[in-house]
């Protein structure tokens, strides 16, 4: 599988648990919509450039994949699309220039009607040593400087195998603090899936804002592969 997709796929399973594992006592328990910066940012090099999502969970029967949409970030409007997904529909910017650390006004519409408006802070992009290579049996260690604390930070790693054409994943994810900047993975963490894995390790910072209409995640990944 190309490697920009298995680590939109990783990003997508990250995303969907950060969703689901907010701790967030004041935040509203059932939501319309759920909403989503995110930006996969490889070792060799960074960019600004994040992708915006907003899904549907509501239940009112009015609210049509159809209807008109607005994004506006600092005043500047953002062309949106819509989707089909597997259960539902979601709109899509694919392509949105935002600075790492930043803050931003965020206001989304629909039919002209606000459903939320809320300041929205990009996490700041970090700078990390990686291991040069990565042997699943041995303890492999990171470490990262960040110029301030995101919410939240995971890392995952992900070991994959493609025997006659069909791709196998082994993938885990760890919670860290907010204030950690380094971290072990023990040996025999990762189960290889063959003979011939190809492996990634990435870091993903994450930051979360809520509103009674909407629950808003901005995420940043940088990814290494082996």
């Amino acid at each position: 599988m190309n490697r920009h997709v298995l680590v939109l796929v990783i990003i997508l399973i990250l995303s969907s648990i950060m969703f689901s594992s907010c701790k967030d006592t004041t935040a509203p328990q059932q939501v319309d919509w759920r909403i989503f910066f995110w930006n996969s940012v490889p070792i060799l090099g960074k960019t600004n450039s994040y992708k915006f999502t907003a899904e549907w969970y509501g239940t009112d029967t009015n609210v049509q994949q159809s209807d008109n949409y607005a994004l506006s970030l600092n005043s500047q409007d953002i062309p949106l699309v819509t989707e089909s997904t597997y259960h539902s529909w979601q709109l899509k910017a694919p392509s949105v220039q935002l600075d790492a650390g930043a803050t931003y006004n965020m206001v989304f519409s629909r039919n002209g009607e606000e459903i939320c408006s809320t300041e929205v802070t990009i996490p700041c992009t970090p700078t990390i040593t990686f291991p040069q290579s990565f042997n699943p049996t041995e303890t492999n260690n990171i470490s990262w400087s960040l110029l301030s604390n995101s919410h939240a930070q995971y890392v995952y790693v992900c070991a994959e195998s493609n025997p006659e054409s069909k791709s196998i994943y082994y993938l885990d994810w760890i919670d860290l603090l907010a204030s950690d900047r380094s971290f072990s993975l023990p040996a025999n963490t990762v189960i290889p899936q063959g003979q011939n894995d190809s492996f990634s390790f990435g870091l993903q910072q994450e930051n979360s804002f809520d509103t009674k209409k909407a629950t808003i995640r901005a995420a940043q990944t940088t990814v290494i592969y082996y």
